[in-house]
């Protein structure tokens, strides 16, 4: 994966941005539909596009009443 600025000012932390992605992958692989219409095979990838689309809302443990969105 290469790294560009747009990723990074979408989502400040590296660390983050991974766990982000790799759980939304997850969420596509046991069915969610996906956010974006991009004509990638990989779920990651389609994980990746929507981050980046800002299509993917994060919320932590404890702040269920104020979810963060990537944008």
């Amino acid at each position: 994966m290469t790294e560009n600025k747009e990723d990074q000012r979408i989502v400040a932390n590296k660390y983050r941005y991974i766990l982000i992605a790799g759980a939304r992958a997850n969420q596509l692989l046991l069915g969610a539909h996906p956010k974006v219409n991009i004509d990638a095979k990989k779920k990651t990838f389609v994980a990746l596009e929507e981050i980046k689309q800002g299509k993917v809302v994060v919320t932590f443990p404890g702040a269920e009443e104020n979810p963060v969105e990537l944008k």
